[in-house]
């Protein structure tokens, strides 16, 4: 074989050879495997929706069975109701525990109300006495006593 019959082999070995392999493997990687997916356990299609309480309960009963349809609003579970009826009792205490501390606070704001009320009381009683203090001031001016005058003019 000569150089140039070499040459012409590998030519055509890398121009049909190379892209008959990858076309080969590649059809056989197609044929034996990617088309399909399977499995033991699976759901195709299928709408979950996962739910979630909102309260510390024991199921009692489930009322649906597993891939049921079920529509808004249907019972899907009943809960043992001592658990609840634990967490209404002491709800019920701290509301009226919270009752009686409201109670206690409105009491003591009147209380607090009538203090005010009375040093109001007070104020209006020494605004009186001021006023009283200025006309004695302008009798005792008018007149023209001494202070020593005063208090016979204070008990007339």
């Amino acid at each position: 074989m000569s150089v140039v019959d070499r040459a012409a082999f590998r030519r055509r070995l890398l121009l049909w050879g190379v892209p008959l392999l990858a076309v080969l493997a590649g059809t056989l990687v197609w044929a034996l495997g990617g088309r399909s997916v399977e499995t033991d356990n699976a759901y195709l299609k299928a709408d979950l929706v996962t739910i979630y309480p909102e309260i510390d309960a024991q199921v009692t009963e489930v009322l649906v069975e597993e891939n049921q349809v079920v529509t808004a609003g249907q019972p899907l579970l009943r809960l043992d109701r001592a658990a609840a009826a634990i967490d209404v009792e002491r709800a019920a205490a701290h509301l009226a525990s919270m009752q009686g501390d409201l109670d206690a606070l409105r009491r003591q704001y009147a209380q607090r109300q009538g203090e005010h009320r009375s040093g109001d009381r007070f104020d209006a009683v020494v605004r009186a006495a001021a006023g009283g203090m200025e006309i004695v001031e302008a009798q005792v001016e008018a007149r023209g006593l001494e202070p020593a005058d005063v208090g016979q003019l204070l008990h007339q």
